[in-house]
């Protein structure tokens, strides 16, 4: 969802921009939930309806694959049925 956290910055820019204002004046709560309903609602569908091509990035593809494919594994542990004896290794 490209859109969300865009829209949740502007809810959250909203809340500080009501925050410095109730220094002067009250916000209606009512104007206060029809925004956040507003905003959060047109980033969840603005995002539905622009859908990333499915070759687009993810937050997966920003790890440097190389660097995690040249890194060394961890040794396998060794399992209880592999054990000898049936001795449970801990």
């Amino acid at each position: 969802m490209p859109y969300l956290r865009p829209a949740v910055a502007l809810v959250l820019g909203f809340i500080g921009l009501k925050m410095g204002l109730e220094f002067f004046s009250s916000v209606p709560t009512a104007v206060s939930l029809a925004a956040y309903a507003w905003l959060l609602g047109a980033g969840v569908g603005l995002s539905l309806i622009a859908r990333a091509p499915p070759d687009a990035l993810t937050d997966t593809d920003m790890v440097d694959t190389e660097a995690a494919a040249a890194a060394p594994s961890s040794p396998p542990m060794a399992s209880p049925e592999a054990s000898p004896a049936g001795v449970a290794v801990v």
